[in-house]
């Protein structure tokens, strides 16, 4: 009987540090709605950089669903930075299909832990980024 329980007992115990991990986890991972506001943000970076040479118009790519296949941590010397990946569904202004199409972007968590930020690769070293743009993501209620 008392293997039976301590059995019952160890088990429990694996699932409650299986579930607190997990949850530590939700919690620490920016809502994918800051995701989907980055790749937003990137996407209308990379219209305004290309925007003075090929004439384009104002609109941007829409961006109507997303799917997120890795999160991962990369240690910088700053901060660790959030490296989210995946697939998103987009409609470009003046088509009327969508594309679906990859995605990379790395987030970084601010100081208080209340609001994250898009940053972008600036200079690399040996195929490494080395120095970072950070752009900050509007915070919502």
């Amino acid at each position: 009987m008392s293997s039976l329980f301590r059995g019952i007992c160890s088990s429990f115990i694996i699932l409650l540090l299986c579930f607190t991990q997990y949850a530590c986890q939700v919690f620490h991972d920016p809502p994918d709605l800051v995701v989907k506001e980055a790749i937003q943000l990137k996407i209308q970076l990379k219209h305004q950089s290309f925007q003075e040479f090929l004439n384009l118009e104002d609109e941007t790519a829409e961006v109507l669903r997303m799917t997120i296949n890795s999160r991962n941590y990369v240690p910088n010397k700053e901060s660790n930075l959030l490296s989210v990946s995946g697939y998103i569904d987009c409609k470009f202004p003046g088509f009327t299909d969508e594309v679906t199409t990859p995605f990379l972007v790395f987030l970084q968590r601010g100081e208080m832990g209340e609001s994250w930020s898009l940053v972008e690769p600036l200079s690399f070293s040996n195929e490494l980024p080395v120095k970072w743009l950070t752009f900050p993501l509007p915070i919502k209620d």
